[in-house]
């Protein structure tokens, strides 16, 4: 048996194992995926702020156009208060009361405007960031497709390789022993065969009995590892 041709069968096989995963990975999109999944969640936050904007904007013009009445009337009454038109006191009574209460309802109004156009100072400024965040997740998502795609014809490239390699080393080993590390392959997570170093199993990383390594170094045909039963290339 031509025992380094076995190694270098595990190890081409190995990287077409890694290769594939990668090809998969990159097909699928999952790691895009997840970049396009932060550009969304950023443009769907810079969508709320903006709502939040118009709503306000709503609001505050709602409350200018209440200012703007509740002053008129004001001036109406200030107007009438002093005309002479009104000369019964309880009549002057009652309008007084009118505009003290219609100055008090203007002077709340004010306030809420005061405090809306600081909210939407804040989130104008929030919307601001959010545009410049949103923006920078989508380029970085349009760059990690074109990155994926690049990578994936990069991948492809070494997969045909590999696989080629893997196909000139088939003839050179006994067909019992590559059947063998075949079924091995398939039981044991893609690994058939391993280098015997100091005793060790590069496999499992078990060290090997005395008797059995002892037992391992004269056989002549297939050697095994006794833990993981893998093939022992000495």
């Amino acid at each position: 048996m031509t025992t380094s041709r076995l190694l270098a069968l595990q190890a081409a096989d190995t990287a077409i194992d890694r290769l594939r995963a990668r090809v998969r990975a990159l097909e699928e999109g999952g790691e895009v995926a997840r970049v396009r999944a932060e550009a969304d969640a950023g443009e769907e936050r810079f969508g709320e702020i903006r709502l939040k904007l118009s709503e306000l904007g709503r609001d505050q013009s709602r409350l200018e156009r209440e200012i703007d009445s509740m002053t008129q009337k004001e001036r109406a009454e200030n107007a009438r208060m002093y005309d002479g038109s009104i000369v019964n006191a309880k009549e002057l009574e009652a309008l007084q009361h009118e505009i003290s209460s219609v100055r008090k309802r203007l002077s709340d109004r004010e306030d809420e405007l005061l405090a809306l156009l600081e909210l939407r100072e804040q989130l104008e400024a929030d919307a601001t960031a959010a545009e410049a965040i949103a923006a920078t997740l989508r380029t970085k998502a349009e760059d990690a497709a074109s990155a994926a795609r690049g990578e994936l014809v990069s991948v492809e490239a070494e997969l045909t390789a590999r696989t080629a390699e893997r196909r000139s080393i088939e003839p050179e080993i006994e067909p019992e022993v590559l059947e063998l590390y075949e079924d091995l392959r398939r039981l044991k997570k893609g690994i058939g065969a391993a280098a015997l170093v100091d005793g060790v199993c590069q496999a499992c990383h078990e060290q090997l009995s005395s008797v059995e390594l002892d037992k391992v170094k004269r056989a002549t045909g297939i050697r095994r590892c006794e833990h993981c039963r893998r093939i022992l290339v000495v």
